[in-house]
């Protein structure tokens, strides 16, 4: 089984569909209590009030905070430091819930506050950083409530709100995926490359330390000997000598350049530190999630992993093509393919950069699928919608002002999802919508507005009621991808995990369709 992108019937947008090119499959076995749910159907409600007390002393909190937030604004404002009085009103904003968007926390350690400053400055100074530390402190307290409510993701949320009022909380750091090196965050990975005499170029990726000079003069280290630039580009151009590229959790093997596979790379990166966030309890079994949020011990972040994500970068369409068109004979239809027989992310270059949107498309499926190392077909007779849906959803992925950012309800998919609701009045109930597995969504003569519609209840499921419905939908995920290809009865339907009816689930993705701003105002104002 491949997962690949497609051209829709129109011709004009590149949607995904999903092949069945793969050999055998072997069953994931039954799944345990303890992995299944961290909230049975019998505790719902009360867990539900208890992520409605989380939410409400989240409230309080961040009120408070901003109070004293201001206070402190207000002083800098008197002595001139009008700076430092914006940052104050900055970090008194309240949690972001309607979009996800994570920065990237700092690699150095907060700097001392200089003893030379202005005695009053200084005591304001003193006062923010106390003031952040202790509101990290109870967020910090909050995200475990929310975990032990059974709402992982939020929790997550959370957590990355610890590391942005304090970026040195060290519980918040480590779940993270981050370890305190000198005076910098690192990465296990990044230390341990640090430690062997590498550094990192932004350009050229890890290197010898004393290498970096001449890479950057236009020298080139390649089998024991140097050469030019061009040289060594000449023999990559066969893709067995192709540039290998590590990163964290990635090996990118490309032949178009060095340069180009290090930008993949830091991009899938990015992408993976966000991914791995927002569906954090979809690796983690209960268990796990709570030995993460420990204090103490010597638990590992959802970051670590031994075998990187293999990614094959080609230099143009022609040859990723010709490559893989002996075992995918649909190659040529497609714009992006993740294969799961060999478990490679395949991608080319396009100069209009018109297939970056499959790039997160195709490693949505990898990092979902990969979390299992049994090789085995996904949602072949039922729930095959989210699969699909949830990676289309992830193409709205980008960064905005250094921000990681999903779910944008003016992103072309959910636009496009919203016209076939509320415009063209298309829409499958959940309850037949669910009923698809793979083959008879792909065989479907309305392929191309079921994918629509898939899009957007991934979008609803995500974000509806600032998010009501995400922990429930990550654990569908979970119980589909760890379920064998046929074990309808080892995954929950969406009615049983968030306790209410497919027919009032399609009441609410309807009118939430409305509410959202899309170009379907227009078409309907025309």
């Amino acid at each position: 089984m491949a997962w690949v992108a497609v051209r829709n019937a129109c011709g004009v947008r590149w949607t995904a569909a999903c092949l069945l090119v793969c050999t055998g499959f072997a069953s994931a076995g039954s799944i345990g209590a303890a992995e299944r749910t961290f909230v049975g159907s019998a505790t719902r409600n009360a867990s539900a009030k208890r992520l409605e007390a989380v939410q409400v002393e989240l409230g309080v909190a961040q009120k408070q905070h901003a109070a004293r937030l201001d206070a402190v604004a207000q002083g800098f404002a008197d002595l001139g430091l009008a700076d430092a009085a914006k940052h104050c009103r900055e970090l008194a904003a309240p949690m972001e819930t309607s979009l996800f968007r994570i920065n990237k926390p700092p690699k150095e350690v907060q700097p001392e506050i200089a003893l030379s400053l202005p005695e009053r400055e200084r005591e304001l100074r003193i006062s923010l950083r106390h003031i952040e530390e202790q509101y990290a402190t109870d967020l910090y307290s909050l995200c475990r409530k929310a975990l032990r409510a059974g709402y992982p993701s939020y929790a997550y949320q959370i957590v990355e709100e610890v590391v942005r009022h304090n970026p040195d909380h060290p519980a918040a750091r480590k779940i993270l995926g981050y370890k305190l090196r000198g005076k910098e965050w690192v990465t296990p990975f990044a230390a341990d490359r640090l430690e062997k005499g590498y550094v990192w170029d932004d350009a050229f990726g890890w290197l010898p330390k004393e290498q970096l000079a001449k890479y950057k003069a236009g020298k080139r280290w390649y089998n024991g000997r140097w050469m030019s630039a061009a040289q060594e580009s000449e023999i990559r151009r066969d893709f067995q000598h192709a540039w290998q590229i590590r990163t964290d959790h990635y090996l990118v093997r490309t032949d178009k350049s060095l340069e180009r596979g290090v930008e993949i790379a830091k991009t899938l990166e990015q992408y993976h530190d966000f991914f791995m966030q927002t569906y954090a309890a979809f690796f983690s079994t209960p268990d796990q999630m709570l030995k993460l949020f420990q204090t103490s011990g010597s638990s590992s972040s959802l970051q670590s992993r031994a075998r990187p994500y293999l990614v094959d970068y080609f230099r143009s369409r022609d040859e990723y093509v010709n490559r893989l068109v002996a075992r995918v004979p649909q190659i040529g239809i497609t714009n992006g393919l993740y294969y799961t027989a060999d478990r490679v992310a395949y991608f080319y270059y396009d100069p209009n950069q018109q297939n970056q949107d499959t790039l997160f498309h195709e490693a949505t499926h990898q990092l979902f699928y990969e979390n299992d190392r049994k090789d085995r077909m996904i949602a072949m007779d039922a729930n095959f919608w989210i699969i699909e849906g949830i990676a289309c959803y992830m193409e709205s992925y980008h960064v905005e002002k250094g921000q990681s950012v999903v779910g944008d309800p003016k992103h072309v998919r959910i636009e496009a999802a919203q016209h076939r609701c509320v415009i063209d009045k298309y829409y499958i109930p959940l309850s037949q919508f669910t009923e698809m597995g793979m083959p008879a969504f792909q065989s479907s003569r309305e392929i191309s507005k079921n994918y629509s519609q898939a899009a957007g209840l991934a979008h609803f499921f995500m974000h509806y009621d600032g998010g009501r419905y995400r922990d429930a939908l990550v654990e569908h995920l979970s119980e589909i991808y760890r379920a064998g290809p046929r074990q309808r009865r080892a995954v929950r339907s969406l009615a049983d995990l968030t306790g209410v009816s497919f027919a009032e689930l399609d009441q609410q993705y309807e009118e939430y369709m409305r509410s959202l701003p899309g170009a379907f105002r227009q078409a309907a104002a025309r």
